[in-house]
């Protein structure tokens, strides 16, 4: 029987994100990460067709900043099979934004865009696929 000391936290885990986009959870830049969950979401109806969106996820809001910004699900505790989305404009009529997308360990994913100081921009993270949620 081997003994080794070790060092544990135990914090409260608090899920963000929103089922839709009008309730999207404001981010900040450079902020601190969020823990998302995409349990019990629904597959989002009249998405514009910039990417595939046959999965249920979650939302976020953040401000441009007129740099370039990056979302990424590329961390430790993503199980989610999961790709992102960027949009502009209002809930009702979003734009699709343009990335650069690279998938990271087989099936996170990572987004860049380029915005605008103060446009708001909508994050959406979802499955790969339908029977990722």
């Amino acid at each position: 029987k081997m003994e080794s000391d070790f060092d544990v936290t135990v914090q409260e885990l608090k899920f963000d994100g929103a089922e839709t986009c009008e309730e999207a959870v404001t981010l900040v830049a450079g902020g601190d990460m969020n823990l998302g969950s995409t349990f019990g979401t629904a597959i989002p109806s009249g998405l514009p067709e910039c990417s595939d969106h046959n999965s249920t996820g979650v939302w976020f809001a953040i401000n441009g900043t007129g740099s370039e910004m990056e979302a990424s699900t590329c961390h430790f505790g993503t199980e989610l099979n999961s790709d992102i989305a960027i949009f502009r404009g209002s809930c009702d009529q979003l734009v699709c934004v343009p990335t650069k997308s690279i998938t990271c360990d087989g099936y996170k994913a990572m987004a860049y865009w380029d915005t605008m100081p103060g446009e708001q921009y909508f994050v959406y993270v979802h499955g790969q696929a339908e029977e990722d949620a």
